[in-house]
């Protein structure tokens, strides 16, 4: 059974360009390490800074998602995911791989939690994390169970349960414009009707249950018929089965979106109140009528949150406006003004309040403040750095939910959903418990690197959990991290197999010298005061010829009014990282939107480096990155919308080379047999995605991707894409995979999720679907072996090079040599099939498989 690798055809001509070549400018900066490194992201971090961050890490995540006009690329993704996992569509197996999936952790580093419900009949509470992923334990004996892991719902801002009789139905609402639900503990979705002006483009700032299992929805839309973004209220009284619309308001009168709160004590309470301007409305949770309208005299005028209950018989609402703190009467007749807050609070969820200790008022930024006589004064319950010395009972920074919820016997207990998992208090916040500390699977990971000689060690680089690193690694299961740095990271990199490491955050460029018993960074560079970076996370990419050399790109120089785009070398030199740029500017766009949005270095020939911007312009260099030819595949013919996201070099054949990035309104992935002249679309078998990172393995048969809908890999053999999935009982979750790297020594394909950790993909059988050997196959590329089954030789007759490798069905390299006389000594071969790569005169290679028997 055979396959030839082709040449591509050619797709267009090359625009060459020559340009001088030198170093713009330079610089130096000295740091000196601090004492604990957890502190290295900020000793005054601010929610406002957070929410400014945030803001950033949003415009690059859409970024990323390019697409042309009208197309949404949510919609796509969600159309692909709806019908692949909730049709039952996820097969135990690839179409040409066979393996198991091993989940890998992080057991101990958990990821943010964004809502939470509690049932106090089962004393069982449910959260949602930031992966979508839906989870339950008890509060007596905590043990996490995931309860949709084969059907992620991203974006997740509100969550409930109703009972009917004996049925129980799970809601929630997406901040994407989505609510869904599901009646049989999950296993499948369906999506609320009536809210089909809001699917498209819309927002969703919350969803409330009134009486009678009833739904209140408050978002923004386009409305077609206005032309123009309004604001609306959606009621549903079947469960959040449909929905309709019962409000609008013109946010040229009304306001912002962020003006606007909507509020409910509990599910059996029989009014929702809803904050717009300076009114409070009461609606009917039974009909969703709008009852009156007061006047929320002396409120002003702003970005609002409501919170507060019934005190015995007696309404005590709260209300946070522009972070003035407001307490009503028992009629909502008058409102006094009681204190300030110090901070704005992370998000509409991140507000509570306590029906025994009336006077107690909580809210959240990247700390939780807390106040015990109304808002006159605001304690701080941990400073964010106290975490990393008391995991146990301080709260991790970032406070995007703060529920209230009454046990059996009416005490109340509140949950306190962070970036570093889940807290319990059962006396009005004075003490908390975290209770994600083990088990919780919900890391948030953007990069990972294992050690290339010690594949037993791994490195991740995570969201809001920080630099972590394991050394322990039994490949059989969940894995234990420890974290070395706070913050985010990613784009972790390496000159030498892991044995020191470049890696960046949103603020700096740093380096682990020796990453696997260092716990202080090396060396860092804060770039914020000289560069503006268009990519929240910049790729930093080490110098495959030193340790000391790796360059930065996707930014440009402040107050440059070009925005030129250009990479910045970096080079360590007694401790400090010194910095100068290279002169050829990538942003040839009109606007000064474009920037330097992936760079690779071939790992077969240094001086061959690639390069791709985020307006899917392609380049290539000949002489280590000074002189640069643009490929006119990509200004011609090819993708208009492609942001490309990665370059994978490949490394067993220096001629290839492939490209992925955002592929809603062309091909995610595109492939070059000649160093980056000409492409063709690989795209068959995969979805319309973004392609977060692709990788060969050691002989390029099989490229694996890492996408926004889940893993693939691709065959040369087949030419085509397949999703990968198990033999075994462990499935993947359904997650967006940012990361894949391939694992040599082990054959493993690793993969880091947002939202679920690392999972490592077993190979245990490449599958050959191709079964005819001779027929079809182009007479110069024929490749005949023959005795086969063979015992001590193998004779060869092909058009091929000497040199060979043989590798087992696994992918697993077992020899290699020079053919002598066409043949190949096999009599050290181990009884059982495998397959011969030889090498054509062009570049490209051809397998043959073969058996080998005793006898």
């Amino acid at each position: 059974m055979k396959f030839a690798i082709r040449a591509t055809i050619i797709l267009g001509l090359l625009l060459y360009g020559y340009f001088n070549f030198s170093f713009e400018e330079s610089n130096n900066l000295v740091f000196t390490p601090p004492s604990d490194p957890v502190y290295i992201y900020s000793k005054n971090k601010s929610t406002s800074d957070e929410l400014k961050e945030l803001k950033a890490k949003s415009k690059w995540y859409e970024a990323m998602h390019s697409v042309k006009a009208g197309v949404n690329w949510r919609q796509k993704d969600l159309e692909y995911l709806g019908s692949t996992n909730n049709l039952g569509n996820r097969g135990d197996s690839s179409a040409f791989l066979k393996g198991q999936w091993v989940e890998k952790g992080a057991l101990n580093q958990a990821g943010r939690i964004v809502f939470a419900i509690y049932d106090s009949s089962s004393n069982e509470i449910k959260v949602a994390s930031a992966g979508g992923t839906i989870w339950s334990t008890h509060l007596d004996t905590i043990s996490w169970n995931t309860l949709n892991d084969h059907h992620r719902i991203d974006g997740i801002i509100a969550m409930d349960e109703i009972k009917n009789g004996g049925n129980k139905t799970i809601v929630v609402a997406t901040s994407f414009g989505h609510v869904f639900y599901s009646n049989d503990n999950l296993n499948t979705w369906s999506e609320s009707t009536g809210l089909e002006e809001l699917n498209q483009e819309g927002t969703i700032r919350k969803m409330i249950t009134c009486a009678d299992s009833s739904f209140l929805v408050f978002c923004k839309e386009w409305n077609s018929i206005l032309k123009k973004e309004i604001h609306s209220l959606y009621f549903s009284n079947n469960g959040a089965k449909s929905f309709s619309k019962i409000k609008t308001f013109d946010p040229s009168f009304y306001g912002p979106f962020i003006n606007f709160d909507l509020h409910s004590i509990s599910s059996a309470d029989p009014v929702s109140y809803f904050y717009f301007r300076d009114s409070i409305a009461e609606i009917d949770g039974k009909t969703g009528k709008f009852n009156f309208t007061k006047p929320a005299f002396p409120l002003i005028w702003g970005e609002v949150m409501l919170t507060g209950g019934r005190i015995g018989d007696s309404l005590r609402l709260i209300a946070n406006v522009r972070e003035l703190i407001y307490i009503s009467n028992g009629n909502l007749t008058s409102w006094t003004e009681r204190g300030k807050l110090t901070e704005k609070a992370f998000s509409s969820n991140s507000m509570s309040y306590s029906s025994i200790d009336t006077a107690s008022i909580f809210y959240g930024g990247v700390e939780l403040f807390t106040t015990r006589n109304g808002g006159k004064l605001w304690n701080k319950q941990n400073d964010w750095k106290g975490y990393y010395k008391n995991h146990k009972d301080s709260l991790h920074a970032d406070i995007p939910f703060i529920g209230r919820f009454e046990k059996k016997d009416k005490t109340e207990i509140h949950l306190i959903g962070t970036d570093g998992g889940l807290y319990v208090s059962y006396d009005q916040l004075k003490t908390v418990s975290n209770i994600s500390l083990k088990d919780h699977f919900t890391a948030q990971y953007y990069s990972l690197y294992t050690e290339k000689t010690k594949e037993e060690i791994i490195y991740v680089g995570s969201q809001d959990q920080g630099f972590q690193r394991t050394k322990k690694d039994t490949f059989k299961g969940p894995l234990s991290f420890q974290q070395t740095a706070s913050g985010d990271f990613g784009h972790l990199s390496s000159a030498d197999s892991g044995k020191s490491i470049w890696f960046s955050n949103p603020n700096y460029v740093a380096n682990y010298s020796n990453p696997e018993i260092d716990s202080t960074i090396s060396n860092l560079w804060n770039f914020t005061d000289s560069f503006s970076f268009s990519i929240w996370l910049p790729p930093v990419i080490a110098d495959p010829k030193t340790i000391k050399k790796a360059y930065l790109i996707g930014g440009h120089r402040k107050g440059d009014p070009d925005k030129k785009s250009v990479i910045i070398e970096l080079e360590l030199n007694s401790g400090a990282i010194n910095w100068k740029t290279r002169k050829f500017n990538f942003n040839i766009d009109r606007n000064k939107e474009e920037f330097l949005s992936a760079l690779s270095i071939s790992p077969m020939d240094s001086i061959v480096w690639y390069a791709i911007t985020n307006k899917g312009n392609f380049y290539y260099s000949f002489d280590a990155g000074f002189k640069w030819n643009r490929a006119s595949f990509f200004n011609g013919p090819g993708p208009h919308n492609l942001y490309g996201s990665c370059i994978y070099a490949s490394a067993s054949n220096e001629n290839h080379v492939y490209v992925s990035g955002s592929g809603y309104s062309n091909a995610p992935v595109y492939f070059s047999s000649n160093k980056g002249r000409d492409w063709q679309a690989m795209a068959d078998g995969l979805p319309s995605t973004l392609v977060h990172k692709i990788v060969g393995n050691s002989t390029g048969s099989l490229i694996f991707a890492a996408t926004e809908v889940g893993p693939f890999v691709y065959s040369k053999t087949e030419n085509k894409w397949s999703a990968i999935h198990g033999s075994n009982s462990v499935k993947n979750p359904d997650q967006v995979y940012w990361d894949v790297e391939y694992l040599p020594k082990s054959n493993i394909a690793r993969f880091a999720t947002f939202g679920r950790g690392i999972w490592d993909f077993e190979i245990e059988e490449v599958i050959d679907t191709i079964i005819s050997t001779q027929e079809n196959i182009e007479q110069d590329y024929s490749l005949l072996l023959f005795p086969n089954p063979c015992v001590n030789e193998l004779s060869v007759m092909g058009n091929i090079e000497s040199h060979f490798e043989i590798y087992s069905v696994k992918g697993e390299l077992i020899s290699e040599g020079n053919i002598k006389d066409n043949k190949i000594n096999t009599s050290n071969l181990n009884p059982g099939s495998y397959l011969l790569v030889g090498h054509l005169k062009n570049g490209n290679c051809i397998v043959n498989r073969f058996v080998k028997t005793s006898f």
